[in-house]
């Protein structure tokens, strides 16, 4: 019975010490500083040039996003490479992620993290496009915090056309 008491003590105590261990871990006590890496840049992404922001948000506080809308992008037909106007309007607080897909869901492009007054003039397809029109295009803006944590933000999905054009 004795036996007994002991492996019950002991069995108690390595609970105890591996439930502080959990807690202390969940809330970082025991990370080293080196394991938490910063968020990753869009390495494509200049200095946004122009000098009209035609980004268009819901309101002008400081908590709303302002996000660049267009209605028709131009593309090489069967061309990878591709010239663009993708930015993050300088007036916004956050990072953001942009992607291009087809109305069917096929995804075009997808950006890294923009930084605010960022953009992206050069970009590379997952594949050329034949020469068309292509309607109802998505344009998806994915928007995180500004710290290492990079914590999702509101976003959008907006329609627009490509005119995917032979030279």
């Amino acid at each position: 019975m004795r036996k007994n008491k002991q492996w019950i003590i002991a069995g108690s105590v390595l609970l105890c010490i591996l439930g502080i261990v959990g807690v202390f871990g969940m809330y970082g006590i025991f990370r080293s500083g080196e394991d938490t890496n910063p968020p990753e840049l869009d390495k494509d992404a200049v200095e946004w040039a122009d000098s009209q922001d035609a980004g268009s948000s819901a309101g002008s506080s400081q908590d709303s996003i302002s996000l660049p809308g267009m209605d028709v992008m131009k593309f090489k037909a069967d061309q990878k490479k591709q010239s663009v106007n993708l930015y993050n309007p300088k007036q916004n607080n956050c990072y953001m992620k942009i992607s291009l897909f087809l109305e069917d869901g096929t995804m075009l492009y997808q950006s890294g993290l923009i930084s605010p007054g960022m953009g992206v003039y050069e970009i590379e397809l997952t594949d050329g496009l034949p020469e068309g029109v292509y309607r109802n295009s998505v344009i998806k803006y994915e928007c995180f915090t500004m710290d290492d944590d990079c914590t999702p933000l509101n976003g959008a999905e907006l329609t627009f056309i490509i005119e995917s054009i032979s030279e």
